[in-house]
């Protein structure tokens, strides 16, 4: 029956390029096509366009070298077509998760179906398409494509002596206090600093806190549950309360339970009725969704009601913007897993309608997106991070890096700029150097760190004269080599009207140099900008 529906959607898409859904009060959102269909390709192509179409968007096999198709991602898809007799040794390691639970719940989501979603000979052609088409190995690259020139002079490193390893979940400023909380995910706990560095405070969280909003009275903590890959849902919204000494957990400070493996909370008043709704990201693993959690009262005091925007894992940072100018808030989410890039959730009458406006083909890894009106025309654009390189054994990729997207101002965004930078994680524009455009500071946790260290944060001064293409000057620090940045934040941590950088070091994963990172390195550091 799976397999009908496929095939029938396929066939509703062929020649359709972009989508036109009217909601309920008029409004027309523009949508690309979720399948593309080509009336000549090859028998092999048209399977492989049709299968694999049905999760994600369509991976040519030039983007991967034959040996990771062959060995990696066509038995993970095998089994997601219910393939298994093809790979036991594959499915015995994906299928049955690692507990009871988890396999229980994978069985209850339909994550894997008990039975062949594609016709043998179909299957067979697909993989003979993706293995005939594939190279054997990438071929060599010009250096100076990717050359960063070092010394900074808009920054200067801040080395502080934390005496703690470098796992390190999420870094951010807090302006009003001109302090840094960051998380620490081997002592499970969230550390805030001074701006000198000092260790003020150290709040416990259960299981690694990955995002915190504060407010005038307290403090909401995201904890993620499972650091790695794993579908229970174990992750915590917490509540903290400021003390004269500096913050502790409400006796009844479990505010959220059971999220499935969260990575970002945004919080705003999206009903209209004076309180604070709540939209995390369950990034999950198999299992996931992006929710919205809206505050509602009553008599047990502030209580939230889930509702589902979209269904699927993969979500990672979110904003909350009025990205049509209509007056209504819409949601902005980097999804990283199958249909990944970038949704607008738009914000209608009769709820929210999702637009898929970046699409990428999972090759990219989309990790981030920063919204910000970069050519200040007064709509919003999407800076955009590919580079999450971390669900199976990683390979540098030349697609990975830094892309900005222009607000067209009709619903759809054009690539304008793509800065290439192996395994980019997060990268934010802000007018760092106070010259009235703005800068592009990025990091990546996936770099070519042992033959390019410099890869790890990256500056873009953009030196782009008024009505010109786009240039920047890539520019880096020495310091950068201590740590493997998971995570970053900017803001003006120092009060001089200028905006600083953290950066937060993870290097928790497999890698020749995380020995090193793990001795030596930093789990926090600070790029003082010497602007002011």
């Amino acid at each position: 029956m799976k397999n009908a529906i496929l095939s029938v959607l396929y066939l509703l898409l062929l020649s359709t390029q972009m989508l036109l859904a009217s909601d309920r009060d008029g409004r027309t959102i523009v949508t690309q096509a979720l399948m593309v269909a080509e009336a000549d390709a090859s028998t092999e192509r048209q399977a492989a366009l049709q299968y694999c179409q049905a999760c994600h968007l369509f991976t040519e096999p030039s983007l991967l070298p034959q040996a990771v198709w062959r060995d990696t991602m066509l038995p993970r898809m095998g089994v997601r077509l219910g393939m298994h007799h093809l790979f036991p040794e594959y499915s015995e390691a994906v299928y049955f998760g690692d507990s009871d639970e988890e396999k229980q719940r994978l069985e209850a989501a339909g994550v894997f179906p008990s039975e062949p979603q594609v016709p043998e000979e179909d299957w067979r052609a697909l993989v003979r398409y993706f293995l005939e088409n594939a190279p054997t190995e990438f071929p060599p690259e010009d250096p100076q494509r990717r050359r960063i020139e070092p010394g900074l002079r808009t920054f200067s490193t801040q080395l502080w002596s934390l005496n703690r390893q470098p796992l390190t979940t999420m870094v951010k400023i807090d302006e009003t206090k001109r302090q840094v909380f960051f998380g620490d995910g081997g002592a499970m706990s969230l550390v805030t600093l001074s701006s000198s560095g000092a260790v003020m405070n150290e709040l416990f969280t259960g299981s690694p806190p990955v995002d915190m909003t504060i407010t005038s009275a307290e403090l909401m903590v995201l904890a993620i549950g499972f650091q790695f890959p794993s579908d229970l849902p174990r992750g915590e919204m917490l509540r903290a309360n400021f003390t004269l000494d500096g913050f502790r957990l409400y006796p009844q400070h479990v505010v959220l339970d059971q999220l499935k493996r969260p990575v970002n909370a945004t919080w705003a008043d999206l009903s209209g009725d004076g309180l604070q709704d709540v939209l995390i990201s369950e990034f999950g693993h198999r299992i996931g969704a992006l929710t919205l959690y809206r505050a509602e009262r009553s008599l047990a005091g502030v209580t939230y009601r889930p509702e589902i925007l979209l269904p699927e894992p993969g979500a990672m940072s979110t904003y909350i913007q009025d990205m049509d100018q209509d007056g209504r808030k819409d949601v902005i989410v980097a999804m990283g897993q199958h249909r990944e890039g970038v949704f607008i959730l738009y914000n209608s009458v009769s709820g929210y309608v999702p637009s898929w406006v970046v699409q990428s083909p999972p090759t990219r890894g989309t990790a981030h997106v920063d919204v910000v009106d970069f050519d200040q025309d007064g709509a919003l654009d999407l800076l955009v991070s590919n580079g999450d390189n971390g669900d199976y054994a990683p390979i540098l990729k030349r697609h990975h890096g830094v892309r900005l997207y222009r607000n067209l101002g009709d619903g759809t965004f054009a690539e304008i700029f793509f800065y290439p930078l192996n395994g980019a994680f997060k990268a934010l524009a802000r007018d760092f150097d106070q010259d009235g455009d703005l800068d592009i500071a990025a990091i990546a946790m996936f770099a070519d760190y042992e033959h390019h260290p410099e890869q790890g944060f990256v500056y873009l001064e953009n030196l782009s004269a008024k009505g010109s293409p786009f240039t920047f000057k890539p520019r880096t620090l020495t310091d950068v080599s201590l740590g493997r940045w998971l995570t970053m934040d900017a803001g003006d941590l120092d009060g001089d009207g200028d905006l600083d950088i953290v950066l937060g070091s993870f290097a928790g994963l497999p890698h020749p140099r995380q020995k090193d990172w793990m001795t030596k390195g930093q789990p926090v550091l600070l790029l003082e900008n010497t602007t002011r």
